[in-house]
């Protein structure tokens, strides 16, 4: 329980930085008169940012929850209940976490390759994991 801990804490660590810096460097860059987004107004880009936002979250309480088995004090009661509670809800949302980094990225295609919407379906069938 402890390497998986440890191996769900990096994972979890290396893609908040991503998705924090995906929500600063927005696709299609910013207005330089008023500093907002180009797509504001855009559907895709309403999915990209609550999709973005909620991987954010996520992947932080994917990261508290490992971090909290990682410094448990291992007693006999933490292994019968609280341990696998964390590990669950971990694991939960670390499986959310890339649901939602995957929507993120497709949104994000669809709002770079507008109007080449063949290449962005092309491109999600080839990096779906579950069509392998």
């Amino acid at each position: 329980m402890n390497e998986t801990a440890t191996s769900c804490t990096v994972v979890g660590a290396l893609i908040i930085t991503i998705m924090f810096a995906a929500a600063i460097i927005v696709p299609g860059g910013n207005d330089s008169n008023t500093g907002l987004p180009m797509f504001l107004n855009s559907k895709v880009f309403t999915l990209f940012i609550i999709c973005d936002a909620l991987s954010l979250l996520s992947s932080s309480t994917s990261i508290l929850m490992f971090l909290g088995i990682l410094t448990s004090r291992y007693a006999e009661e933490d292994f019968l209940d609280t341990l696998p509670r964390k590990m669950i809800i971990g694991l939960s949302t670390l499986i959310f976490l890339i649901a939602t980094l995957m929507i993120t990225f497709c949104a994000c295609l669809f709002i770079i390759l507008h109007g080449w919407s063949f290449l962005s379906f092309a491109l999600l069938v080839f990096q779906s994991p579950y069509l392998h």
